[in-house]
């Protein structure tokens, strides 16, 4: 194939390689197929590059091109960064390293993790900069939640959430645990135990599960569940992303055993752990009673197994514990009816409202991988939360007597929410008194992206399974460091210290002062996690005037050198994608 491609064209191919140009904007320039290429260069002594989007560089892209890129397989964030020690003293900004190790906190008492390291040069300091306690308090143990029936009601009426956590004993969720405190373990409950099931109940099978479970095999605890689920999904991947995202299709669905689940377990530990939950768990208990009596019945339907979606979403609580008894040995770990079983054991009253999401982000959070790694488990629950949200929005509206789309202005899933926040934006276009001159989009890919240490164990690595088996943590971990370096760095406000190598950089790149900016997070086709800004800026100046903004146009896939502006936030937040990035200034009165 090389012999088709004239001698003028290797030519050009070699020259726009040795200017830095990679094999994506080659080709486009060219017009010779990628596969031609990387043979042509071969060819002729040249290492092909694909990571390298040119050698147009800024001080910037420097300080900051190891930000998030971390090639798979050939390097890991602990090869990179050695775990820092405690300081009292205080540091420049440090960004990969702080994205390796201070992005995220871990609870030393129940195990939490949470994207709550603030990015400031003084985050090492402490004795533990990265082991934080709780607010208040850790979450209960399911068991005290069960006993503790006569305790106070803690909080104000209202919805119950995740940032406002610093009150006496805690929040009503629980947070799964690889270990208990001896004071509180009761028989039988939760003690250490030699299991290769690593994966699923913590590095030693330690945890808040009985040992009768944890006898079990993978294999082996299926046979348990009393319902079955399932989901349409797809396998998606982006462009050449050597990741794929799992991206939801449709609706989750749900049908009975058709046989019953006693009759099927053929083992002792099998049948040793059925009688432990029918024993210890109400919620199981109650859907096996209602699994037999359907079986029982002597004139049913043929399809009297099939679950209705109304039932499903709406009326089956708990129905998490009949489908996984596994991950929910204690009727406490359930999710969707979390406001039922809090308001009969008086830890909440009936016009506070615990949210299933939070209730179950604190077990994706938790040292326990196997709910995030659920698929059909993550899809049920959004399903049910989602259907929870419609029919409150419809019983206010009818309470109410406004209309559907009003009740919905402040949920982010309904085009009115979306529409008063952009009369926002209207209103600060005219307290700014002109229109913002800056926009920009911030595509990161998954797969290139730095992963903090405590988002996985020694043994997973960065490998590609485990980053599309953790979809959910990489997305909170990319809306958390790409939030904070906006934040406190490429679109921080008013007077900086210029001093500072992280600001100097930004005016290299043409940004003289920001004024204000407004955010918009959203989900691409393939569920991964994108950012638009848009922004009121001050341009560097060249002697009296500022830069034509009209010069720092591009985007990140361009042919031949870049603007300033797209290498300087490519390198800082935007050199973690190939999905198209582009920042596109725009004069002040346009």
């Amino acid at each position: 194939m090389e012999r088709a491609v004239p001698q003028s064209k290797i030519d050009e191919i070699i020259k726009l390689h040795k200017e830095g140009w990679n094999t994506i904007g080659i080709a486009e320039q060219t017009g010779v197929p990628q596969q031609t290429l990387y043979k042509i260069l071969v060819k002729e002594g040249f290492k092909p590059t694909d990571n390298k989007a040119g050698t147009h560089r800024i001080p910037m892209v420097e300080f900051a091109k190891d930000v998030f890129y971390v090639p798979r397989r050939e390097r890991t964030v602990r090869e990179n960064f050695k775990e820092p020690k405690p300081t009292t003293t205080e540091h420049k900004y440090d960004i990969p390293e702080w994205v390796a190790w201070g992005s995220w906190v871990t609870c030393p008492l129940c195990g939490r993790t949470r994207p709550a390291g603030k990015l400031k040069p003084d985050w090492r300091k402490g004795v533990a900069s990265t082991r934080v306690k709780c607010p208040g308090k850790c979450d209960k143990h399911p068991q005290d939640l069960s006993n503790d029936k006569g305790a106070s009601v803690n909080g104000d009426d209202g919805d119950i959430d995740a940032d406002n956590e610093a009150v006496e004993g805690g929040r009503p969720y629980v947070t799964p645990r690889m270990g208990r405190a001896a004071s509180t373990a009761s028989a039988g409950y939760g003690p250490k135990c030699d299991t290769e099931w690593s994966t699923m109940f913590g590095d030693k099978g330690e945890g808040d599960w009985p040992e009768q479970i944890l006898k079990l095999t993978e294999a082996e605890v299926h046979k348990l569940a009393v319902i079955t689920l399932r989901c349409q999904h797809a396998d998606v991947r982006g462009g050449h992303a050597p990741t794929t995202s799992i991206k939801k299709t449709g609706l989750v669905t749900a049908h009975w055993r058709k046989t019953s689940v006693e009759a099927s377990l053929h083992t002792p530990n099998l049948r040793e752990a059925f009688e432990w939950l029918k024993v210890n768990n109400s919620t199981y208990r109650a859907y096996l009673d209602e699994h037999e009596a359907l079986l029982r019945k002597k004139e049913k339907a043929e399809d009297w197994f099939v679950i209705r979606t109304c039932d499903l979403l709406l009326r089956m609580k708990g129905v998490e514990v009949a489908a996984r008894p596994w991950m929910y040995p204690l009727a406490e770990h359930a999710d969707s009816d979390i406001k039922l079983r809090l308001v009969a054991l008086k830890q909440i009253t009936t016009k506070q409202k615990p949210s299933i999401k939070t209730s179950w982000v604190r077990k994706i959070l938790s040292t326990c991988r196997s709910y995030e790694a659920d698929f059909e488990l993550f899809a049920l629950l959004y399903d049910i939360h989602l259907a929870s949200q419609l029919t409150s929005l419809i019983n206010v509206a009818d309470n109410q007597k406004i209309s559907p789309e009003e009740a919905a202005s402040t949920n982010n899933c309904f085009d009115s929410y979306w529409q008063k926040e952009g009369e926002k934006l209207e209103d600060m276009c005219r307290q700014m008194g002109r229109l913002p001159n800056l926009f920009f989009t911030i595509a990161p890919g998954e797969w290139k992206f730095q992963w903090n240490r405590a988002m996985f164990r020694e043994e997973e690595g960065d490998t590609q399974e485990a980053i599309t088996a953790r979809q959910a943590t990489f997305a909170i971990h990319m809306h958390h460091v790409i939030g904070s370096i906006l934040h406190e760095i490429v679109l921080k406000r008013g007077d900086v210290d210029m001093n500072k190598q992280e600001f100097k950089d930004r005016l290299a790149a043409g940004i003289e002062s920001v004024d204000q900016y407004s955010f918009r997070w959203e989900f691409q086709g393939r569920g991964t996690l994108h950012v638009h800004v848009v922004a009121w800026v001050t341009y560097r100046k060249e002697g009296e005037l500022e830069i034509d903004p009209g010069t720092l146009n591009g985007r990140s896939n361009q042919k031949g050198p870049k603007s300033e502006l797209v290498t300087s936030p490519e390198g800082c937040s935007m050199r973690l994608s190939t999905s198209k990035p582009r920042a596109r200034p725009r004069s002040s009165s346009t």
